[in-house]
């Protein structure tokens, strides 16, 4: 793994312990399609490959009502996740640093070239 892979991996991670927790708490009520809009444009990496995003649908399951979602949060792993996705803070979530989440995504977009 070279350096760019960790750091990803890294910041992955960290979303991850900052998100999961909260995502319980709050997807498990919601009637919201977080995947609707990024399911029409495949917007998926890598960038506009229908066949991957296709490929992720068929292994992690995606329903038309609530996409990826589950009542514990996303069932896609973070680092398959459209930037739309990495970046989203729903309006629901409460008790985060709002602006440590955003830097990290930030980070992540530049690393990833989204």
């Amino acid at each position: 793994m070279n350096k760019k892979e960790k750091e990803i991996k890294e910041l992955v991670s960290r979303l991850d312990e900052i998100f999961n927790p909260l995502n319980k708490e709050v997807c498990a009520t919601c009637k919201i399609n977080c995947c609707k809009e990024c399911s029409k444009t495949m917007a998926f990496l890598p960038f506009n490959k229908s066949d991957f995003f296709l490929e992720l649908k068929e292994r992690y399951g995606f329903n038309k009502r609530k996409g990826f979602i589950l009542k514990d949060g996303c069932r896609l792993p973070r680092e398959f996740r459209s930037f739309v996705c990495i970046s989203f803070m729903c309006f629901k979530l409460k008790g985060f640093d709002h602006i440590e989440a955003y830097r990290i995504s930030n980070r992540l977009y530049d690393l990833r070239g989204y």
